[in-house]
């Protein structure tokens, strides 16, 4: 049927007008019964999908009469048509989602009784329906919104083994702890995994039914042809349902800590055709997904942009001449408001890492204990240590570049 109006709420309500009068229209008094109304608007590319109800109405002389109610539940943009950060901050159109045919009373008792978790934070469960609906997606969700569930839950529900991509051991580590936690079968690989474990992780995936349900490694370890000649079995035999690609930016990251690697993810389409592709980032400017769309080469994916308005979050633009003049500030924050707390200070370079916490180490009286992370140049071993100890408690301040994630 093709109706052809304005805007695209006036072409829905057209369609549910007729759909009234035909009778095929239900009432707004059964929300699960609702019609799905799909508008192609051919001028800009735009998809939106709303929820039609009947309604019945009382005009203003006291008469009842029949009208059309729509709910806008899903809207897609091509990415070449993005929308402006401001755009998305004053409008809801783009927080995508109010219902999904997917959604059903076993999603809430999988997140109170295996997640432990009494409700979904803003938008989850609208980007894991959008998951499990096998839609290939680029979400942009802020750091502490839940995008770990968005992991999860989606891969507990649905058979097999997903794979999660993470860029630093640091981020792998807490995905690992967090599932272990819930008593979620995992396993990871990195540069830590010995041969007798790597062995065994393709051991169980080789079996008939793979009991991993979490596989989460670095993009470096994907390249491993005896792991992805593995995924590429699992794939072949329908159990590999979602691979997770997160920190995504890093595809189009040209700084000092680039990874290579992330650029071979642009065949992960390719090579793993029955998969379901959901890549996540905290932050992206246009150029930034669309450079992530194209490499990737995923089936014309879903882009959900979640505003970034944090209030518990403060931004402090400060200049200083000298190093010195920061460090003594950075002893005198640290003593005054932060003096029982942990805490990370990043710095740009590795060898600011060193300068920031060799001198605070040793300018603060023992007051606080510090260490470094930071990239390729430092020992793995004294990372991986100063991070857990870090997580621990026992190190205070974390010194440490992006690496640390």
């Amino acid at each position: 049927m093709d109706i052809h109006a304005s805007r695209e709420e006036e072409a829905a309500k057209l369609v549910g007008l007729l759909l009234d009068t035909k009778d095929l229209l239900p009432y707004y008094s059964k929300p699960d019964t609702e019609c799905i109304i799909r508008v192609n608007n051919l001028t800009n590319g735009r998809l939106v999908v709303y929820n039609a109800y009947k309604q019945l109405a009382i005009s203003k002389s006291g008469e009842a009469f029949t009208t059309v109610k729509l709910i806008s539940s899903f809207v897609k943009v091509p990415i070449v048509q993005l929308p402006t950060d401001q755009e998305v901050a004053e409008s809801d159109e783009y927080e995508m989602i109010k219902s999904f045919p997917h959604t059903h009373d076993s999603v809430m008792d999988i997140l109170n009784h295996v997640f432990k978790l009494k409700c979904f934070r803003s938008h989850q469960r609208e980007i894991i329906e959008l998951i499990l609906s096998k839609t290939d997606s680029i979400t942009v969700m802020p750091t502490g919104r839940g995008k770990t569930l968005c992991f999860l839950l989606p891969g507990y529900i649905t058979v097999g083994t997903s794979v999660i991509i993470a860029p630093f051991n640091s981020l792998i580590m807490d995905l690992k702890k967090r599932c272990k936690q819930l008593d979620l079968p995992v396993a990871s690989i990195n540069q830590y995994t010995t041969a007798e474990e790597l062995e065994g992780i393709l051991h169980n995936l080789y079996s008939k039914e793979p009991e991993i349900k979490f596989l989460i490694m670095t993009p470096e370890s994907l390249q491993k042809p005896c792991i992805s000649e593995c995924l590429k079995d699992i794939s072949q035999r329908g159990l590999l349902p979602y691979i997770f690609i997160d920190e995504v930016h890093c595809l189009a990251d040209t700084s000092q800590e680039f990874r290579p690697d992330y650029l071979k993810l642009e065949n992960i389409k390719s090579e793993f055709t029955n998969c379901t592709i959901a890549a996540f980032t905290a932050t992206a400017t246009r150029g930034t997904i669309s450079i992530i769309k194209d490499k990737l080469k995923l089936d014309d994916p879903v882009l959900t942009k979640i505003p970034c308005i944090r209030d518990n979050i403060e931004l402090r633009a400060m200049k200083f001449s000298k190093i010195d003049e920061l460090l003594n500030y950075l002893k005198q924050y640290l003593f005054q408001n932060h003096k029982t707390d942990c805490g990370i200070i990043y710095c740009p370079t590795p060898e600011m890492v060193k300068t920031v916490a060799f001198r605070l180490e040793n300018g603060m009286n023992g007051a606080f204990t510090v260490a470094q992370y930071s990239g390729k140049r430092m020992d793995e071993e004294d990372k991986h240590n100063n991070l857990q100890s870090w997580l621990s408690g026992k190190i205070k301040i974390l010194v440490a570049t992006k690496a640390a994630g």
